[in-house]
């Protein structure tokens, strides 16, 4: 099945005037192929693959394009519960492997942690009894495609199962990470840091609300790095195509003198005017270093 994305943002921030991207997200036009293969004995293999043409307004015409890769994967069914993942996906760590933040503003860490949302490599998933568990071994370089400077990444997260209400989970994380996650530049030579975490995740529903919170300890090369993550969604009952959002994210470089502390706080309001159609606005503080406002028009369907 193919579906259609349109990607439409803009907003205002202290610090920098007109923006026009947040983190991973541009303006752009994309889709997803997304396909289940079955026979007989039913699904045996699922294939996606989810790219995006985005455009960046503030640059020159002809520097402002790039092609972005988020999903390119299959998935095979190895039987007794177990599957085999090849291509460009999630690292094992963490909530975003199970939160759909491809079209929302509001982010996990997953930027902050490693550095990209996805990477190429090989998963393979199953369960310890009670518990599911996932494993990864990625190239390090996020949507590029090169070798030579070393570059890995190492990911496991063990957790309840999927189909559960109530999620949570223990991940662990190593690798040489490339910080420079652009796609017109593959040839060039970037800078890599090591990176260890450990974290820990959850997704709680209740009646109306949805509480999500990751925390993740660890280092990059020598300095300690400490983050945390919180969040609260809000379907109006009397309105469900209208949710509000709260979020505050915390991240600490380095426990000793030079240390250095960011908070950041953001709202978002969320309108469905179709299933395919939603808009947003966003407020989001980084307190007294910026504050920035952002609006979506966000389509994504057949």
């Amino acid at each position: 099945m193919l579906y259609k994305e349109l990607n439409l943002l803009g907003g205002y921030s202290d610090a920098n005037g007109f923006v026009d991207e947040i983190e991973m997200m541009k303006n752009s036009i994309g889709g997803e192929y997304f396909r289940r293969f079955s026979n007989d004995n039913g699904d045996f293999l699922t294939l996606d693959l989810q790219t995006r043409l985005t455009y960046k307004p503030t640059k020159n015409f002809n520097d402002a394009w790039d092609l972005e890769i988020h999903n390119a994967w299959i998935e095979y069914k190895l039987g007794f519960g177990y599957r085999l993942r090849i291509g460009h996906f999630d690292p094992s760590f963490g909530l975003e492997p199970n939160s759909d933040t491809h079209g929302t503003i509001l982010q996990t860490l997953a930027m902050k942690n490693i550095g990209f949302k996805s990477d190429w490599g090989i998963g393979f998933k199953g369960n310890i009894g009670y518990f599911d568990y996932e494993a990864s071994v990625q190239n390090g370089t996020g949507m590029k495609l090169k070798r030579g400077n070393g570059n890995f990444l190492l990911s496991y997260r063990i957790g309840n199962p999927q189909s559960k209400d109530m999620l949570y989970g223990l991940s662990l994380m190593y690798g040489k990470i490339l910080i420079d996650d652009q796609m017109h530049d593959l040839m060039n030579d970037d800078m890599s840091v090591r990176k260890r975490r450990i974290g820990l995740d959850m997704q709680i529903p209740f009646r109306s609300f949805l509480f999500k919170g990751e925390l993740a300890y660890g280092k990059d090369n020598n300095i300690d790095v400490l983050g945390s993550l919180g969040q609260v969604s809000y379907i109006f009952p009397f309105h469900q195509a209208l949710i509000a959002e709260a979020q505050v994210q915390n991240w600490l470089n380095g426990f000793g003198k030079d240390k250095a502390y960011e908070t950041m706080l953001g709202f978002c309001i969320s309108y469905r005017l179709t299933s395919k159609i939603t808009v947003r606005a966003d407020y989001t503080s980084n307190f007294n270093k910026d504050d920035q406002v952002f609006m979506q028009f966000y389509y994504f369907g057949i």
